[in-house]
């Protein structure tokens, strides 16, 4: 046996079974006291210390401004996405306008009531696309009767 196995086996000897999570008594060694204890009445004011509170003045004041800046962009944007979905929409309209006045010439008369009906959804107040979905469901009332409950909701 040699020495080291010697001082593992004292050392396994002294170690006490414990339960788990249980504290271990240590007295409070030197190194782990608190060794700065602060005093405020003894805090100077300082060039450094003035310096260093307008640099957080500073830090603050442009984070505000950059937090104004960004609310302000953010808000343009949604303006701008607004006019844009508008403007999406518009054309959208005509597109559809134009497609159903070409399936109404060509007597394709339920498809351009389909087209009509689309143009309809984005914008209702339009008083020719009235008059062509008025156009197209009397023609499709004569023909079917199911169309004519559609007609009597349009005129009023």
């Amino acid at each position: 046996m040699s020495y080291s196995d010697i001082t593992l086996h004292k050392y396994k000897a002294k170690k006490r079974k414990r339960k788990p999570f249980s504290k271990r008594r240590n007295s409070p060694k030197e190194k782990t006291r608190l060794r700065f204890i602060t005093n405020f009445s003894s805090i100077s004011l300082d060039s450094s210390n003035i310096i260093a509170f307008v640099v957080i003045a500073l830090v603050v004041f442009f984070m505000a401004m950059s937090y104004s800046g960004v609310k302000l962009h953010s808000q343009e944007m949604e303006t701008f996405r607004l006019s844009s979905v508008e403007r999406e929409n518009k054309i959208a309209f005509t597109f559809l306008m134009k497609s159903g006045k070409e399936r109404l010439e060509r007597f394709l008369i339920k498809d351009a009531y389909s087209e009509f009906k689309l143009a309809y959804k984005l914008f209702p107040e339009d008083e020719e696309l009235k008059k062509y979905l008025f156009e197209t469901l009397s023609i499709l009332c004569k023909k079917e009767n199911a169309y004519c409950l559609e007609l009597d909701q349009l005129q009023l």
